[in-house]
């Protein structure tokens, strides 16, 4: 129940409409995504990030720092993995009319289970998004794609992570008008 209420209020609070220009402060993604490489074979899962916009130029930002979180677990037979991982970084990005184009360079830890033995090792991972903007705080994430390589058992695990779901587009709003100061009038 906690979760659709969250998703009403922002949904409510992103479609008010004032008299003030926006700024994309945050966005946050949530999707599905598939992991295919060394480490899995079409490991099916999930992907959360969030990312705080730093550089803004002319309300639509173009720096940004994110974190991000996914998970992907594969069964075959009795056999099953998992893997997590907690990426952090930079996000560049770029936006045109209907499309946003993101660029982004992340590092962190990624936690692998269900293989000989569990495992925490460092992960990074290099890629890219489009979404296509269906209005100024809702995007469908069309594709995103990842270069993740895994440390494991010493060695590189060379993976593929494609990624889509729904973008939210958090808005702060500043007051275009200058501030006048009333100053009072002696007669």
């Amino acid at each position: 129940m906690r979760v659709p209420l969250l998703i009403l209020c922002l949904v409510f609070i992103c479609a008010t409409q004032a008299d003030a220009e926006a700024r994309n402060w945050a966005e946050a993604f949530g999707g599905y995504s598939l992991l295919n490489g060394d480490l899995f074979h079409r490991g099916s899962g999930w992907e959360f990030s969030l990312t705080k916009n730093l550089m803004v130029d002319r309300g639509k930002p173009w720096l940004g720092i994110q974190g991000d979180f996914g998970a992907h677990h594969q069964s075959n037979g009795l056999a099953q993995r998992n893997e997590h991982s907690f990426l952090f970084g930079p996000q560049f990005e770029h936006s045109f009319e209907r499309m946003t184009i993101t660029g982004r360079v992340l590092a962190g830890l990624s936690h692998t289970s269900g293989l000989p033995q569990q495992n925490n090792s460092f992960s990074y991972s290099v890629g890219g998004a489009a979404d296509w903007n269906l209005t100024d705080f809702l995007a469908l994430r069309v594709a995103q794609f990842d270069y993740q390589p895994i440390r494991l058992q010493g060695n590189y695990q060379h993976n593929a992570r494609i990624s889509a779901g729904i973008v939210f587009r958090i808005a702060a709003y500043y007051d275009r008008a200058p501030r006048h100061s009333a100053k009072p009038t002696f007669k």
